[in-house]
């Protein structure tokens, strides 16, 4: 309640003040809000109550006692005059725009914002980047690239991910090494340049080359739906139930050798200079499409074999040129042959004519 005057009037006896009933009631009003603040109401207790943020009450007398305000651990305390200042020690007590240092202390990221940090300001400034053989550091703040290589390595960041992959198409320019025990290679068509090796089952320093010879043209081998070992050109071995077609055997050396029945072997020629070298093919059987003949080559030449259909002129010792109706052959003994001739009409017989 706010302080109750009492009214004198203007001047004395005027008869405008509070008369003596209102004037004590006044007093009354007065005194009772100060016993009820320094007292219970009815006794003054002379006493003031300080309680402290725990909740802790202490009394102070007011008849003549002395309540002290004590600095704790940064905090001093001074009065001058009406004035009590407490003061804060910044190197001890963590302030808004002091300079401390703060020691064996955690700080609860999930409480506290920390702001405008310069790098210099850490102990650690940077992260380190390593390879397995050189490093370098990456300021904290800086950019960290992952750099990519053509038809090799392919980097895409999206919102702070970054996703490290091979292109659809993949060129190694070094070498590539794959281990294991099964590599799937699943292309319709497969490039290499040069050649094929193979190590084969022991690991050692001899290895199966597989090369071709540089190409003219396009070319295509294709193997067989079957299970076997290829033959090679220079290695000897033995051919089964193999049809060869279109074939040319050829070698100084090399021998057809076939035991068993119903074989066949076509050497006909047009015309006997289609004909072979005799000498290279001694002993060959060759046929003459245009003549009709047959030939085997010997050494000094093609020789003319006679078949039922033979004239006795293909024999060599026997000449039937101006061959005429009734003549017949009458050997020159000069001449080493049987010549056409007009047979004797006396001194010949017919036996010595067939015979002949």
């Amino acid at each position: 309640m706010a302080k109750n005057s009492i009214n004198r009037g203007s001047v004395a006896n005027d008869g405008t003040g509070d008369n003596l009933r209102a004037g004590a009631e006044k007093v009354n009003a007065n005194f009772s809000e100060i016993y009820t603040a320094i007292g219970d109401g009815t006794t003054i207790s002379g006493i003031v109550k300080f309680a402290d943020d725990s909740s802790t009450v202490t009394s102070i007398s007011a008849n003549g006692e002395t309540l002290r305000v004590l600095g704790g651990n940064g905090i001093t305390s001074t009065i001058s005059s009406n004035d009590l200042t407490l003061a804060v020690d910044t190197a001890v007590v963590l302030t808004a725009s002091g300079s401390t240092t703060l020691t064996n202390k955690t700080i609860s990221g999930a409480d506290n914002t920390l702001t405008n940090i310069g790098n210099s300001s850490l102990s650690n400034s940077s992260i380190t980047v390593s390879d397995g053989s050189n490093t370098s550091p990456v300021n904290l703040g800086g950019t960290l690239t992952f750099a990519g290589t053509a038809n090799e390595v392919n980097v895409v960041e999206n919102a702070g991910t970054v996703t490290i992959g091979m292109p659809d198409n993949v060129v190694i320019t070094g070498n590539l090494t794959v281990n294991g025990t099964t590599t799937t290679v699943n292309s319709t068509t497969i490039e290499v340049t040069n050649s094929f090796t193979f190590e084969g089952t022991t690991s050692d320093d001899f290895e199966t080359t597989l090369t071709v010879i540089d190409p003219t043209a396009d070319r295509t081998v294709s193997l067989p739906n079957e299970s076997g070992t290829v033959v090679l050109q220079d290695s000897t071995d033995t051919l089964t139930n193999k049809t060869i077609t279109n074939a040319t055997i050829d070698g100084a050396t090399g021998t057809i050798n076939l035991t068993s029945t119903d074989n066949r072997i076509r050497s006909s020629y047009a015309g006997t200079g289609a004909l072979p070298s005799n000498t290279t093919y001694e002993g060959m059987f060759a046929w003459d499409s245009t003549g009709n003949k047959a030939y085997v080559a010997d050494n000094a030449g093609w020789v003319k074999l006679i078949d039922e259909n033979a004239s006795v002129g293909d024999l060599s010792n026997v000449n039937i040129t101006g061959v005429a109706d009734g003549n017949g052959l009458i050997w020159s003994s000069a001449q080493g042959r049987f010549n056409v001739g007009a047979l004797p009409s006396t001194g010949f017989s017919i036996a010595m004519a067939v015979a002949l």
